[in-house]
């Protein structure tokens, strides 16, 4: 009987998967679709992190220690000209040397687990055999130069070839095209938006994974109307320092100011965070721009640099830091506090408050035996990295 039973649900069993020999079928009967998969959506691994000085300068303990803060990213400054220059040496025939020093930060970082970010913190072009300055940078006929996007690809071909093995793929978290393109920092160079399709194509026939990191212009607000480019994994980035009366105050005129009294320095640095202009919810208004452009083209953003003077008054700049990262993080941006042991004005470790300012003819200040307001504050930030 029990074998019986077994061969008649088989026998069921077949009918049922594979349907009775003279059922009829109807042609009308729609074919089932497979489930179409979910859009698999690629984003760069959320950071936050340390600006820090040009590779050069930048040493093994400085890696260490930004990752002791909690920081799990780097934007190390690129600057292969300065390098050259100093030396006496052709750009193109001293930029092999530069890349192997380089190579050996970035093999540092990745020993303890930090990313990097490759900052090209200068141009690849000679403007009377130096170095081009912010103010030369920022003029139509410096853009207008013929070689300048020949030596963009060519620069960049250079870093994708040396950084193109399968070691660096989780280390170097993206190739920042360009440092603050500007003019007269109101507005983009249009030769900049020209060119850049063609920087990165150029990457792409070395490396077809890495991260682009994209600086369009220097003003937030350009992203409202902004289209992104064609490739898909570009990160686009803002630097953030505003208000700029606030965030700056004194660096562009009392700072190093030959005609000025201590006292007279003093009362132009005052100002400060929250005024009748700007509070957490102007700030967060402010961004709103950049934020709705992420959402629409579902792309990543980076605060490339974020910082308030050191000698702010420290109230003020613990309130002005605080909303900073408060909405850096309400919109999902990835940061990088500007600047870690690069120049003391920026220093977290340094003093703070309108008590620690210094003229640049001053000797510079060493470094605070204690922790500061506003280091407490960047470290409270880098806690995230651990959730």
């Amino acid at each position: 009987i029990m074998k019986k039973i077994i061969i008649t649900l088989f026998t069921l069993s077949l009918l049922i998967a594979c349907g009775e020999k003279d059922s009829p079928i109807n042609p009308d009967t729609p074919k089932p679709n497979p489930p179409t998969p979910p859009e698999e959506i690629v984003t760069p691994p959320r950071v936050r992190g340390f600006m820090v000085s040009s590779a050069e300068y930048l040493d093994k303990n400085t890696i260490n220690d930004a990752k002791s803060w909690g920081a799990n990213v780097i934007r190390m400054q690129f600057n292969p000209l300065n390098y050259a220059i100093k030396r006496k040496r052709d750009f193109w025939e001293a930029l092999p040397d530069y890349l192997n020093m380089v190579q050996t930060k970035i093999d540092a970082a990745r020993s303890i687990g930090i990313k990097v970010i490759i900052d090209l913190h200068e141009p690849p072009i000679t403007i009377d055999g130096k170095v081009p300055s912010t103010t030369t940078q920022g003029k139509e006929e410096f853009w207008e130069n013929p070689e300048l996007k020949a030596n963009f690809i060519r620069m960049w071909k250079e870093i994708a070839t040396k950084f193109k093995d399968n070691a660096y793929n989780d280390v170097i978290w993206g190739y920042d095209l360009f440092n603050e393109p500007q003019i007269n920092w109101q507005y983009p160079p249009k030769q900049w938006r020209e060119m850049s399709p063609d920087i990165i194509s150029a990457i792409r026939t070395i490396d077809k994974d890495v991260w682009i990191v994209y600086q369009p212009g220097i003003n937030n607000i350009e992203y409202k109307d902004y289209e992104p480019l064609k490739d898909k994994r570009v990160i686009y980035s803002i630097h953030f320092y505003r208000p700029f009366y606030f965030t700056h105050q004194g660096v562009e005129k009392t700072y190093g100011a030959e005609n000025m009294s201590r006292e007279q320095a003093l009362a132009t640095i005052q100002k400060t965070y929250p005024d009748n202009k700007w509070n957490r919810s102007v700030m967060e208004a402010d961004l709103r721009t950049v934020a709705d452009f992420s959402k629409k083209n579902n792309v990543p953003i980076l605060i490339g640099e974020f910082s308030v003077i050191a000698w702010a008054p420290i109230e003020s700049s613990k309130a002005w830091l605080t909303d900073a990262i408060y909405a850096f993080e309400k919109y999902n941006f990835s940061w990088c506090y500007h600047a870690f042991r690069e120049w003391q004005g920026w220093s977290l470790e340094h003093a703070e408050g309108t008590n620690a300012f210094w003229f640049k003819k001053d000797p510079t200040p060493a470094a605070v035996t204690y922790e500061t307001e506003r280091a407490k504050i960047i470290k409270a930030g880098f806690k995230k990295n651990q959730q």
